[in-house]
């Protein structure tokens, strides 16, 4: 298989403008870079992938934007919704912004917390079912509840997260 059915995240840090992050995922190779004070590392996924990004963006006008984003590597190229600084194309699972500074309880630092959550207690974030990232998503923006995965409490001793 050839890099061109790859999907590469890059993940840029320029000081106080923006910084993309992967958050969860198991990537087959990376590479990180510094150039002066910003940095950069690149993340190549097998078709079929999911894996989590974070991006922080600050403006001008001193207004913040924060996105995380539940994404699928596309076994095709062509196929799937561009999302800035991944390449080719990506299935999008969950999507979750943020205008108000991270931080405040806003439904990023919500969803994102939850993440850190299941991942410290041991759960395998890239195998979860997407179907799920959607429900959660959903959840999320309805105020309700986040539960854990079908299956993921055994492992995990039972929680939810507010």
């Amino acid at each position: 298989m050839g890099n061109s059915f790859l999907t590469t995240f890059f993940a840029i840090e320029k000081l106080n403008v923006e910084v993309n992050r992967l958050c969860f995922g198991c990537p087959i190779a990376q590479r990180r870079k510094r150039n002066g004070p910003d940095v950069s590392c690149v993340y190549r996924f097998h078709p079929g992938s999911v894996f989590g990004i974070a991006r922080h963006l600050w403006r001008p006008d001193g207004r913040q934007h924060h996105i995380l984003a539940i994404v699928e590597a596309s076994a095709s190229v062509g196929e799937g919704i561009l999302v800035p600084n991944i390449s080719p194309l990506v299935r999008i699972h969950a999507l979750v912004a943020q205008s108000e500074p991270a931080g405040q309880g806003g439904s990023f630092d919500r969803f994102l917390g939850f993440i850190q959550s299941m991942d410290r207690s041991g759960i395998a974030l890239p195998e979860i079912n997407p179907d799920y990232w959607r429900q959660a998503a959903y959840g999320l923006m309805l105020h309700q509840r986040l539960l854990l995965p079908p299956g993921s409490a055994s492992r995990a001793g039972i929680f939810s997260f507010p």
